[in-house]
């Protein structure tokens, strides 16, 4: 027994060392996911997946970015379990590749004509000139980072059937 402790002890050791920390990776949505801003099950909207994973382990899965910016600029910044402080990582879907990849490291371009499930929405991008190319090819308005998104710059709450 202390020589299968030993061994697995420096094989955990090892694998530390050589491939780091076990980091969390984003997961996909189960069907009756839903968004805990407007309800609908995110499963049905691969391309547009969002999610925050919290410090406990815990996710909240949207139906798009625009939606984890409310929910996400929402939160007490600290001294709760649901706090920005307690937010572990923040993935979306990049529109070109459909990954989901940490929102901090993508680019949102606002007021294009490419519509989401709930309508307008802040496309992610990776790259700027992806996202100069993708703002200048459908129409839109602005690039943001994700640190300038505030509540005043998301698109309106409107759903995509009546987004004209």
């Amino acid at each position: 027994p202390k020589k299968v402790f030993l061994s697995l002890t420096v094989t955990f050791f090892l694998l530390f060392v050589f491939c780091g920390p076990l980091s969390a990776e984003p997961v996909q949505p189960g069907p009756k996911d839903r968004c805990p801003l407007c309800g609908m099950f995110v499963a049905a909207y691969p391309d547009w997946v969002a999610q925050i994973e919290f410090k406990d382990g815990s996710r909240e899965f949207f139906d798009g970015p625009k939606d984890l910016f409310r929910f996400y600029l929402g939160l007490p910044e600290a001294n709760n379990p649901r706090s920005r402080e307690a937010v572990a990582h923040v993935y979306v879907t990049e529109y070109y590749s459909t990954k989901l990849m940490e929102a901090e490291s993508l680019l949102y371009v606002r007021g294009s004509d490419v519509l989401g499930p709930m309508g307008k929405e802040m496309i992610p991008v990776q790259g700027r000139k992806p996202a100069e190319t993708f703002k200048q090819d459908h129409n839109g308005e602005d690039i943001f980072s994700f640190d300038q998104i505030t509540l005043e710059a998301l698109p309106s709450m409107t759903m995509h059937h009546s987004d004209k």
